[in-house]
């Protein structure tokens, strides 16, 4: 009975990932905006559409997570390395986003509208902490996809997260200029 499931849970897990992609590259997007804007009312517009989108991409990580748990109950079991990474996985990008990034970018915008300046505000937004925090979830996020479409054993899988994440850092690295200030976008 159960078995039966697996293609309908299937499907559901794809969907709710694929629309996960869509929604945070929305997002990437919003804030990039945001981080290149030149005058207080254009940021406000762009962290006014970041605070938009987030309310909309709210129910998809559950639906993934869920999914993700029932198609592991139905056919992978919490045995499987690939599967207990990627729970790892969403976890930390669950972490940096709500717990760091997410933050930040909603404080942005109460900053701006209580009236702090508007280079304070796209400062902190170019922090190169908050760059970073980016980098390292994007890249655990394809790490992500790889282990859903490869399903590695577990040494291929943390070689794959150490290099990648060894590149995230890199990438990092090399877009803050001097003493961590950040070049424009």
């Amino acid at each position: 009975m159960l078995t039966a499931l697996y293609p309908l849970l299937l499907l559901v897990h794809v969907f709710a990932a694929l629309a996960f992609f869509a929604m945070e590259g929305a997002l990437f997007f919003a804030v990039r905006e945001a981080r290149a804007t030149r005058t207080p009312e254009l940021l406000r517009a762009a962290l006014t559409r970041f605070q938009t989108l987030g309310r909309y991409i709210g129910p998809i990580p559950p639906l993934l997570l869920i999914s993700g748990l029932a198609l592991c109950a139905v056919a992978w079991g919490f045995r499987t390395p690939w599967v207990n990474l990627s729970l790892v996985g969403f976890a930390l990008c669950a972490a940096l986003a709500r717990g760091y990034e997410v933050p930040r970018y909603m404080n942005a915008g109460r900053l701006l509208d209580s009236g702090a300046s508007f280079e304070l505000v796209r400062a902190g937004l170019n922090d190169p902490r908050l760059r970073l925090a980016a980098h390292l979830r994007y890249t655990l996020m394809l790490w992500l996809v790889l282990l859903m479409t490869i399903k590695p054993a577990l040494t291929v899988a943390v070689l794959a997260l150490a290099a990648s994440l060894g590149v995230a850092l890199l990438l990092a690295a090399l877009r803050s200029g001097p003493r961590g200030v950040t070049r424009p976008a």
